[in-house]
C-alpha cells in the first residue's frame, strides 16, 4: 500500500485519502494504483458499504494529473488492473457508492474525479 493514497476502515466505510499535499494531491502512478486497490478492496468485502474519497491538506482536493510524473513516464508503471479499475471509477461503474468529500478546490482532472463520485460533500 502506498503512502500517497492512505486507506482506512471506519466501520462499514473505506476512507481513501489522496496524500500528496505538497503536489496538491495530484494523481501519479502510486495514487492511481492505490485508488484501484481501494476500489477492489471495497468491492471484494461485503462489509464495506461505501467509499469516501478525500484529500490531505487545505490547498486542494486534487489538482488532476501530475504532469511531471506523466512526462517522466512514471504512469507507465501503473498495472493494467489498477488502470481498468480507475477507468470503472471514472465511468461510474463501481458497485459500491463513492462519496467525494472535497476538502478544498478540485482542479482539472481532480474536478473530473470528484464528478465521478455518486455523492459530493464540499467544505
Amino acid at each position: 500500500m502506498s503512502d500517497e493514497l492512505v486507506r482506512e476502515r471506519r466501520g462499514n466505510v473505506l476512507v481513501a485519502r489522496l496524500n500528496r499535499p505538497e503536489a496538491r494531491n495530484a494523481l501519479n502512478g502510486a495514487v492511481l494504483t492505490g485508488l484501484g486497490e481501494a476500489v477492489n478492496e471495497a468491492e471484494g468485502d461485503p462489509e464495506i458499504r461505501a467509499i469516501v474519497l478525500t484529500g490531505t491538506g487545505d490547498r486542494a482536493f486534487c489538482a488532476g494529473m501530475d504532469l511531471r510524473s506523466f512526462a517522466s513516464g512514471e504512469q507507465g508503471s501503473v498495472g493494467r488492473d489498477a488502470m481498468d479499475t480507475f477507468a470503472r471509477l471514472m465511468q461510474g461503474e463501481v458497485t459500491v457508492p463513492v462519496v467525494g468529500a472535497a476538502n478544498a478546490t478540485a482542479l482539472a482532472g481532480g474536478f473530473e474525479l470528484l464528478l465521478a463520485c455518486d455523492v459530493i460533500v464540499a467544505s
